[in-house]
């Protein structure tokens, strides 16, 4: 089965399905994304989603989806 990210709405996170890993989550103090991936998850995923917050843009963008799209489709791993 393939591995793709998804978003979360109810946790706010950014996950790994079908395994529903965590990759990343927004932390609603600090009012930023934070990648703190599952051990077990996927490894081109998660670096995906952790390159993709060295942007300002995307660390800091309240809306998972928005986030979700940078990091989907990459041509940069594909």
């Amino acid at each position: 089965m393939e591995q793709i990210l998804t978003f979360c709405t109810y946790s706010n996170t950014i996950r790994q399905m079908p395994e529903n890993y965590l990759i990343a989550h927004f932390d609603s103090i600090s009012r930023n994304w934070v990648c703190i991936p599952d051990s077990a998850c996927s490894k081109v995923l998660a670096t995906r989603v952790f390159l993709e917050l060295f942007n300002y843009e995307s660390k800091y963008t309240k809306s998972g989806l928005n986030l979700l799209a940078q990091v989907t489709p990459n041509s940069l791993f594909d």
